[in-house]
């Protein structure tokens, strides 16, 4: 995983749902994780996103891969609005 980030092919955006201070969440929540890879075999994200997906299977993420830098959009990367 180590050669991941030294590549500099990985940009991971995790977003974690603002509350007020002092107001605790209902439920937990997840984090949001968007692993921006790219296509090419010199240093070949896609195999390594289920291998990070894995390792965080674990833990409380959502893991989405894309190579598509048209990904990083407000749909993709807005935190969602909370109910009142």
């Amino acid at each position: 995983m180590k050669y991941i980030m030294a590549a500099g092919t990985l940009l991971v955006v995790a977003l974690c749902p603002a509350t007020a201070r002092g107001q605790i969440p209902a439920t937990p929540r997840k984090i949001e994780i968007l692993f921006l890879g790219h296509n090419s075999p010199h240093h070949n994200s896609a195999k390594f996103a289920p291998m990070l997906k894995d390792a965080l299977a674990s833990e409380p993420f959502n893991f989405t891969y894309t190579a598509d830098p048209k990904d990083l959009n407000d749909a993709n990367l807005a935190p969602p609005i909370p109910k009142t």
